[in-house]
């Protein structure tokens, strides 16, 4: 899902945007500026808690900011960035100096979603507005405890002459953007220093108006970075020690690349000649081919315990590990490393596996089904097996597979099989629709939330379709199980 810039920084915009010339003029609009950014606090809860009125009435006059790729963002706009987000700001300090009539600097120290982080957002004006032109936000946990001297970022690409470019990278504890530093390209080339960065952390760099973008890991070094503005992927990074051993372990993985796209061709043919025989092996290979990358990075995480680069692959493997080895590798981590966010992420995502681990009673929650009336997921249980099936009317994949779902609860409903569907749609006429579409005629629940879903969000689910299969005593003893797998395991447990 597309990430956008938080509102706050619009909010901060406008605030500058009233900039004067005297000094009591100035005087009373830092007042204003610190009004407005206390009044986006109350924006935030009122938008946790889904009050629409009071965000409304919050951003009754209307406004536009600019951002720091000069593009004009008004309040439908702004309000539109937190749709789905359960986020929280307090901003604890402020300070706004004017460098001169052109210049300024805002300052201060800002706590989102329960983590504190200082911010530094430089501004210019230019044609009567203010934009943003480098904004640094630092996590305080980190503040002095690593690095020593700065980083320093040499850019040359070509064609992106006048074009700005920004350094961003994703706050692992709650996937907002954090932006780094920002710079403008000037006869091909750029130039980035900042602070020394805590440990060695993934970014990426970025420009308005294209897709692509470099990823590298920043670290206090001279880095440089080169290529052509129109291929952002294929550009070159020196000078990254971390950079370096993270390329290392997708060359270890090189030899599996050919393999996988012949493997594509070979589906892509079967599939069009419908020879389920033949795309039931091919799946067979390619999950091999995947067993063996897994294997190597995690050879390559037993024996770079010190590397930064391990909690990124390991994000690749959380979901497709034991979650016991998963751990294990975790913990084996160098103790520099298993204090970065990433780490503490991965740990708080073990804890969280282990509630919905197979051998674990299943976790209740309450949705309504189609006619409003709350349905308790323990009020389903009971039947020798109950499948909670997670899928949506908008997911291709769920349903292609619903055929096959609902042959098995055909054969197998009068013996003790029982389905529980979770939707995670957002449009009630659809859920409905593709339900008789379906034949789907087993209980269906939704918070039409989409991906936030409450249920989906207990079960840690992330892709669908997805299901969970519990005993008559509420346990799960099985889990993603589809196509024929799912009647043979049914079959088995109800023999």
């Amino acid at each position: 899902m597309k990430k956008r810039m938080p509102i706050f920084f619009f909010i901060l915009i406008l605030g500058l945007l009233s900039f004067g010339q005297t000094t009591k003029k100035n005087k009373n609009e830092l007042q204003e500026k610190k009004i407005i950014l206390q009044t986006e606090e109350e924006y935030r809860k009122a938008k946790v808690d889904n009050n629409v009125q009071k965000m409304d009435a919050i951003l009754a006059e209307d406004y536009k900011g600019i951002n720091q790729f000069g593009v004009t963002t008004n309040k439908s706009q702004a309000k539109a960035n937190w749709v789905s987000r359960k986020a929280t700001l307090t901003l604890d300090t402020l300070s706004v100096t004017l460098k001169s009539d052109t210049s300024a600097i805002a300052t201060g120290l800002q706590t989102e979603d329960n983590v504190p982080m200082h911010f530094e957002h430089g501004f210019i004006k230019r044609d009567g507005k203010w934009l943003i032109v480098s904004v640094v936000q630092k996590m305080v946990e980190y503040k002095g405890t690593r690095g020593i001297g700065k980083y320093h970022i040499t850019g040359q690409l070509r064609g992106a002459d006048g074009m700005a470019v920004s350094l961003i990278k994703n706050n692992p504890q709650n996937g907002s953007l954090v932006n780094l530093n920002a710079a403008i390209v000037k006869d091909g080339t750029f130039t980035m220093e900042g602070e020394a960065v805590e440990y060695p952390q993934r970014v990426f760099l970025t420009t308005p108006g294209k897709r692509e973008r470099t990823t590298f890991f920043l670290e206090n070094s001279e880095i440089m970075i080169t290529g052509n503005m129109d291929s952002l992927l294929k550009v070159k990074v020196t000078g990254s020690k971390t950079q370096d051993e993270y390329l290392a372990s997708l060359t270890a993985i090189d030899a599996f690349r050919g393999k996988f796209e012949s493997i594509s061709k070979e589906m892509q043919s079967a599939m069009q000649n419908k020879d389920t025989v033949r795309m039931v092996q091919i799946k067979k290979d390619a999950d091999s081919i995947m067993s063996n990358v897994n294997a190597t990075q995690k050879e390559f995480v037993k024996n770079h315990p010190h590397s930064y680069a391990c909690p990124i692959i390991l994000q690749g493997l959380l979901n497709s590990t034991d979650l016991s080895e998963f751990e294990s590798l975790v913990n084996s981590l160098d103790p520099d490393v298993a204090r970065t966010p990433e780490v503490i992420f991965l740990k708080k995502r073990i804890s969280e596996k282990k509630v919905v681990e197979i051998g674990q009673k299943a976790p209740d929650f309450t949705l309504n089904d189609v006619n409003g009336v709350p349905v308790t997921l323990s009020s389903k249980v009971g039947a020798k097996l109950l499948l909670i099936d997670f899928w949506a009317a908008w997911c291709a994949p769920c349903r292609k597979e619903n055929p096959n779902i609902v042959k098995v609860y055909n054969e197998f409903k009068s013996k003790g099989f029982d389905i529980l569907g979770v939707s995670l749609d957002r449009n009630k006429e659809d859920w409905i629709q593709a339900i008789a579409k379906d034949n789907l005629t087993w209980t269906q629940v939704s918070d039409l939330l989409y991906w936030n879903s409450a249920s989906a969000k207990l079960y840690l689910v992330t892709s669908i379709p997805a299901n969970f299969l519990l005993d008559k005593n509420g346990i799960i003893i099985a889990k993603n199980i589809r196509g024929e797998a799912l009647a043979t395991k049914v079959r088995e447990l109800l023999k």
